[in-house]
């Protein structure tokens, strides 16, 4: 699995990955085989998370591709994914601010582009009134 992970994500879903299976997945699931983990146990893990719906459907998410990866890989019978059965927590989005240093730094790389010549022209006042 780490293999595919660091062929196939970026570091910051590695990082997001690492920090799930560290904090939740081992001590929940750790000490079973593929085989043994039935739907109930991923409904459990998930429903410890409430007050973090975002990381408890990323959690599912992951595991659900982990089963899946299993089947391809032979590591699990065919149709075998328990975590087809959970229900997602609602997710509220959230509004975000750049700071002061991200907004130089969205200009600083707009003044390169249009430098550099690399970006089309009418692009770079269409990002500014955003």
């Amino acid at each position: 699995m780490r293999a595919y992970v660091k062929v196939h994500c970026r570091p910051k879903t590695e990082s997001l990955y690492r920090t799930a299976i560290d904090r939740h997945i081992v001590s929940a699931l750790g000490s079973m085989a593929v085989k043994d983990v039935r739907s109930s146990h991923v409904i459990e893990l998930h429903d410890r998370l409430p007050d973090t719906p975002s990381m408890a459907n990323h959690i599912v998410a992951m595991l659900s591709k982990m089963f899946s990866l299993a089947q391809t890989w032979e590591l699990a019978p065919w149709g075998r994914n328990p975590c087809r059965v959970v229900n997602n927590y609602r997710e509220h989005s959230r509004e975000r601010f750049m700071s002061p240093e991200e907004y130089r730094s969205v200009g600083a790389s707009l003044r390169a582009a249009e430098a550099e010549g690399w970006m089309w022209p009418a692009a770079i006042p269409a990002i500014l009134l955003c």
